[in-house]
């Protein structure tokens, strides 16, 4: 699945608590996000990570390059791979690499956020490079690891 040349803009913060998002990705494989320019999208005080320009649950195999994000909770939110109902699930596990390249995020509260994203892949599952984060209190976050 590919999504590019598009221009989202996300009407700011219409009162959402929680997943307001300009592209969702959810349950797939092999997608491609390229040539976007994502804005205006946050959430309420709940928690606003979710406010994001992409998000992504249960996907693998990603490519997300030269997208222009602005103005959000956080630029690209990848979370929830390798989990059923909340627990660590091996046989869910991506074995597939997924890049993050290329991409200007701007004026977010967040710029990459990598949550319980689990992998088995042998190789460098997870390859963030040459993204230009700026006006972020955060610039890539790694949330809910263990070292088990």
């Amino acid at each position: 699945m590919r999504i590019e040349d598009c221009h989202i803009n996300g009407n700011g913060n219409p009162g959402y608590g929680d997943n307001h998002t300009g592209i969702r990705i959810e349950g797939s494989v092999d997608v491609t996000v390229r040539n976007n320019r994502i804005h205006n999208i946050r959430t309420s005080v709940v928690n606003p990570v979710n406010g994001a320009g992409v998000q992504v649950y249960e996907s693998k195999g990603l490519l997300i390059e030269h997208n222009e994000i602005f103005d959000v909770g956080s630029g690209i939110f990848l979370k929830a791979v390798g989990y059923t109902n909340g627990q660590a699930d091996p046989a869910k596990y991506s074995n597939q690499q997924d890049v993050i390249r290329y991409n200007l995020i701007h004026d977010a509260s967040y710029g990459i956020v990598h949550h319980r994203h689990r992998h088995s892949a042998s190789t460098v599952y997870f390859l963030a490079h040459q993204n230009l984060i700026r006006g972020s209190s955060t610039g890539i976050a790694f949330c809910g690891f263990d070292v088990g």
